[in-house]
């Protein structure tokens, strides 16, 4: 599990949703490659990783291994 911590507007969701390919891509361009411990993974980081949006309510009695395929 990892987490980004920086102060507001300074660009953790544009990162997370160019990442996993949640941009429009007719306003935010962007190159590269994705990367995991230096293997090329591409448009297949959505099949190994996920992230909730800092505005999801969270239900108290669910896990958050729940949250996390309910969500995504």
């Amino acid at each position: 599990m990892n987490s980004c911590f920086f102060c507001s507007g300074s660009g953790k969701m544009t990162l997370l949703n160019t990442l996993t390919s949640r941009t429009d891509n007719e306003t935010l361009d962007s190159a590269g490659d994705i990367r995991v411990n230096g293997v090329d993974v591409g448009q297949g980081i959505r099949k190994i990783s996920a992230y909730i949006t800092q505005d999801d309510l969270f239900i108290a009695t669910m896990t958050v291994k729940e949250h996390l395929t309910f969500r995504v």
